[in-house]
């Protein structure tokens, strides 16, 4: 994988051309697909074609694996989380 914060779901299905950063390797097939014209119209669109055209059922078990790795740290986060309060017993509590 390249060594910049890479963050579409994609680029586990890609990695940077090491000759050419326009262009981006299928790691499945070794097709060369084109990111765009220079680094300010790079695109993951393309890649994601290829995906779609070509590997659909990677593409989709890819989308599956993000969303159950999305879904456990969010359940991590929710229960490293201290409870909440009763809003209510904290008024009350305020004045007596």
């Amino acid at each position: 994988m390249a060594s910049t914060p890479l963050r579409s779901f994609v680029w586990n299905l890609f990695e940077e051309d090491a000759d050419d950063k326009t262009y981006a390797k299928c790691l499945h097939c070794k097709s060369r697909i084109k990111r765009g014209k220079d680094k300010c119209c790079f695109s993951t669109s393309p890649l994601m074609k290829h995906a779609e055209t070509h590997h659909r059922e990677v593409q989709v078990f890819m989308k599956e694996k993000e969303a159950a790795e999305a879904a456990a740290k969010q359940k991590d986060a929710e229960s490293k989380q201290p409870p909440q309060r009763n809003k209510k017993w904290i008024h009350c509590r305020q004045h007596t």
